[in-house]
């Protein structure tokens, strides 16, 4: 670097041994869906010059989707098909949150890999000998970041297959911590982590074996994972997308909201927005004669509710979690929902629980009236109802 007065004569002159650069390179984990569809090959253009792409073929170029195609064979992160990512709205996103910053994608996703398992092919796994060792998922991430420099942000969609491998709860979480753990240590510390929660799956249980059990453990998870303490954020709800029939992966309207959230939650990072989550369930009350709930919300981005009727997405459990009778669901007020029971409930525990499971109903899902529309969360375990 040399420092130049206003005669443009040099002042002052410094080197060193590490690699600088000028804006944010972003890395770029997880499984298909951060890879994007290959089935989708109508693509967005950029609302800016000023975004790069680090390609497979190992060399950078001007940011275009498809993103994350080309390289070898032979490598640990190669995908056959591609397709539409939510990477160009989130580029766009970025460009409007944080202008004239450059910003540099490092895709190293592969489609359907866990985090949970000592494979190659698991992100968990980590050559303690090597930890830059390319023929490993984490290994190779690290070594594509260091080749350019390092990275400032990761942004993760991953999930289905730990789902369909029947990772538990708190498996996933601990799991996801050691994870970080690892990045913080070959990256830097406290790199911040950006993630998505699970949408909802359409595959047959026979094909994929993601079950309502199955989803809902890790959808809870990615949820309790939530920590922007500690620079962890759920980046996207992405429960209120839309999916394609007998699939898990996106249609491009949905990579396209995606991407807005996430570069949404990076802008407030930057304290360049003023929330990154949805409105959530706090608590619910049961009526006196016992035939009507009402369920609070507290909000984040937004002051007031949508639908007013006709809303979908929640279970009335009683004691043994067998589901109530629900006659309809209406706005009560912006921070207010009431859950009106077909038949008055019996005696016992009651629970509510909303938007559980592989793939609820989410015609009448609730939003907020935030720019971004955020959906009301799901759940990550049945709300217990007081009386």
């Amino acid at each position: 670097m040399r420092a130049l007065n206003s005669n443009n004569v040099e002042v002052a002159r410094t080197s060193g041994a590490n690699p600088w650069g000028v804006g944010i390179n972003i890395l770029c984990i997880g499984q298909s869906n951060m890879v994007g569809n290959g089935s989708i090959h109508t693509y967005h253009s950029l609302n800016s010059d000023m975004s790069g792409l680090y390609g497979n073929d190992r060399n950078w170029k001007k940011f275009a989707d498809p993103y994350d195609g080309g390289g070898l064979r032979t490598d640990i992160d190669y995908d056959s098909w591609i397709g539409v990512s939510m990477i160009p709205y989130l580029l766009n996103s970025l460009a409007q949150n944080l202008p004239g910053i450059p910003i540099g994608i490092v895709p190293a996703a592969r489609g359907s890999t866990p985090i949970h398992g000592t494979s190659n092919l698991c992100w968990l796994y980590r050559d303690e000998a090597n930890h830059f060792n390319s023929e490993n998922l984490y290994g190779n991430s690290i070594a594509e970041a260091n080749i350019v420099g390092g990275a400032e942000l990761i942004i993760m969609h991953q999930g289905e297959t730990d789902a369909q491998n029947v990772v538990s709860t708190e498996q996933y979480i601990a799991d996801f911590k050691t994870l970080l753990s690892h990045y913080r240590e070959d990256l830097y510390s406290p790199i911040p982590l950006f993630f998505c929660q699970l949408a909802r799956s359409f595959t047959s249980i026979a094909e994929k074996n993601r079950t309502d059990e199955n989803m809902q453990a890790i959808r809870a998870a990615q949820l309790l994972s939530d920590d922007p303490n500690n620079n962890i954020y759920m980046a996207a709800t992405c429960i209120d997308v839309s999916v394609r029939p007998n699939d898990d992966h996106y249609y491009q309207d949905a990579y396209d909201t995606i991407g807005l959230r996430i570069g949404n939650a990076i802008a407030y990072y930057y304290n360049k927005s003023d929330y990154y989550r949805g409105p959530e369930i706090t608590s619910a009350a049961l009526s006196e004669n016992r035939t009507y709930i009402d369920v609070s919300i507290s909000h984040r981005g937004g002051n007031d509710l949508t639908p007013e009727t006709g809303i979908t997405g929640f279970d009335v459990l009683n004691s043994s979690e067998a589901k109530l009778t629900i006659s309809s669901v209406v706005k009560i007020d912006s921070a207010k929902l009431r859950i009106n029971l077909n038949a008055t409930a019996p005696s016992g525990p009651i629970s509510i629980r909303y938007l559980y499971g592989k793939s609820p109903n989410i015609i009448g899902a609730i939003h907020d009236n935030s720019t971004l529309q955020l959906p009301l969360e799901p759940t990550a375990v049945p709300i217990v109802v007081s009386e």
